[in-house]
């Protein structure tokens, strides 16, 4: 008895902890549903797949109908069910932790003139961009609008017609840039008298690779031998390794050409001009290279001493700086001036009045304010200044998305003159009246580094040829093979286009300024840069 003892008391004590033990906490819920036939509720229909769309998971309904989630984590959820000769649906449900959570379906019969392929549009952590596509089994062309979508979403077309027997890819893209979690949302694809439903799922990654230069542009003037720039790692992805090509041109030698930059830190790179084989001034890009992207730093150098800038008075064709000091520097027909400055007034002597809706001030590249236009909203200058053979705008904007940034409305039969947007994270002007509406994809858009953050923007536009300057620097140019002019009477700032497809975006911008007649110099771009800045 004595040897048991010392047993009999252990086993009593590992007793007494168990039964002091917590009970496990759930932190997970369970989705249940029924899918059925919408004519007659007590059919249910076997063989139904219900997806589970940002998860990824796809159950298949049973001879009774019925599905089930387990162990699935608390948040919002968009379910969608689908089943060979029926439409499909989409549902959202919102999962508490430890409870289970009912989402039943009806589906009615598909009309058998349209397919929708695929009804699930799964993006992950990567893609930006994806397709579906819309058959018209009948033999007569089906019209169709797209609607119900986020402002993250860009579609692409929106509306068209799709011929008889014929087929139409719809592209969708998504603004990652304002992701900051996983997302469950759907589009609406009404086509005759049915409406589809398309799912969508984004997941949202926070680890990027993403590099930036401390400077954009490099200027050795007449005098500078050796300049610097930073190479910064600002995303959240760890080290960056990045390589730099040696310059083509024999006068300029880069050093280091490669390295890795820690997450959060930078990395000097030094740039060194020999003058002696300099044969011309020079204009040239020095690319670096990384997983997060490529981006590029300008290099400029004056070799005979000739120098930018034109300060004459009224009868040079620059304008020059006002003497006043005031706001019009290189002022010769200067048609518009909206400084922003917590109001939407025009300072020129022209004194146009605009017409806004749902803009606010905010905080600009230089302490003042600026304006910022919702997707929702507008910025309306009622006259067709605009649309002119010769045309010169600039103006400061920050983090330019995709979508439309402003158009001149014209009494022409194609009523936009034309079309400023952002497309694929590059600006895209098309000066054709024709053109902007009906063969927008015909042009390519300029080549510009980059739209984040403030950047100064100036249109140049003389008949065919377009030049795009930001920050000053010439950033591209190109030739129309065709420019029609139109009387306008109106110039919009937001908003949606339907010819091209253009959908709003929000836009911050600051010191537009409008040239009536006439194409402002490369060196009055740098002047008005180099003033604002």
């Amino acid at each position: 008895m004595k040897r048991l003892f010392p047993f009999i008391i252990c086993l009593m004590g590992m007793l007494s902890l168990a039964g002091c033990a917590k009970d496990e906490v759930v932190t997970t819920g369970t989705i249940v549903g029924l899918v059925s036939d919408y004519a007659n509720a007590n059919r249910p229909i076997s063989g139904a797949t219900v997806t589970l769309n940002g998860k990824g998971l796809t159950k298949t309904t049973g001879s009774d109908g019925r599905f089930e989630f387990a162990d699935v984590d608390p948040g919002t959820y968009t379910l969608t069910a689908s089943a060979d000769g029926y439409a499909t649906d989409s549902k959202q449900v919102t999962l508490v932790a430890n409870q289970t959570v009912n989402c039943d379906f009806q589906l009615a019969k598909a009309s058998s003139n349209v397919e929708i392929t695929p009804l699930t549009l799964a993006f992950g952590t990567d893609n930006d961009q994806l397709t579906f596509t819309i058959k018209n089994n009948n033999s007569t062309a089906l019209p169709y609008t797209i609607t119900g979508y986020p402002a993250y979403i860009t579609v692409t077309p929106t509306s068209a017609t799709v011929a008889g027997k014929g087929t139409q890819t719809v592209t969708v893209r998504v603004n990652r840039d304002v992701i900051t979690k996983d997302i469950s949302t759907s589009l609406t694809v009404n086509i005759g008298s049915d409406s589809y439903t398309v799912a969508i799922s984004i997941g949202y990654s926070n680890l990027t690779s993403k590099i930036t230069l401390s400077e954009s542009v490099l200027d050795f003037g007449q005098n500078y031998k050796e300049l610097q720039f930073a190479i910064k790692n600002v995303g959240t992805a760890g080290n960056i390794t990045w390589t730099i090509d040696q310059p083509t041109e024999a006068c300029l030698s880069v050093s280091p050409i490669q390295g890795t930059t820690e997450m959060g830190k930078e990395s000097k790179v030094t740039v060194k001009l020999d003058r002696t084989k300099m044969d011309d001034n020079l204009q040239t890009f020095i690319t670096v290279k990384a997983a997060g992207g490529s981006t590029s730093v300008q290099v400029l150098a004056t070799k005979d001493g000739s120098q930018g800038g034109n300060t004459g008075g009224d009868d040079n064709p620059g304008g020059g700086t006002d003497p006043d000091g005031g706001e019009n520097i290189v002022r010769n027909a200067l048609y518009a001036y909206f400084p922003f400055n917590d109001d939407s007034n025009d300072v020129t002597e022209t004194a146009l009045i605009p017409s806004v809706s749902k803009v606010s001030y905010v905080e600009s590249f230089n302490g003042s304010k600026a304006l910022k236009i919702p997707a929702d909203g507008s910025f309306i200058i009622p006259e067709g200044f605009i649309d002119q053979k010769n045309t010169s705008i600039c103006f400061w904007a920050k983090d330019l998305f995709d979508g439309h940034v402003f158009h001149v409305v014209t009494t022409g039969s194609y009523n936009t003159g034309f079309s400023l947007a952002v497309t694929d994270g590059h600006l895209k002007f098309v000066r054709d009246p024709y053109y902007s509406m009906y063969r927008w994809g015909e042009f390519s858009s300029f080549i510009n580094s980059t739209l984040e953050g403030w950047h100064h923007i100036a249109i140049v536009s003389v008949g065919k040829n377009k030049k795009l300057y930001v920050d000053g620097i010439l950033s591209d140019q190109q030739i129309e093979n065709n420019v029609d002019i139109h009387t306008g009477y109106k110039f919009v700032i937001g908003r949606s286009l339907e010819h091209p497809n253009l959908n709003a975006t929000t836009i911050i911008m600051d010191n537009l300024r409008v040239y009536k007649y006439r194409a402002i110099t490369a060196d009055e771009v740098k002047e008005i840069y180099n003033y604002e800045k």
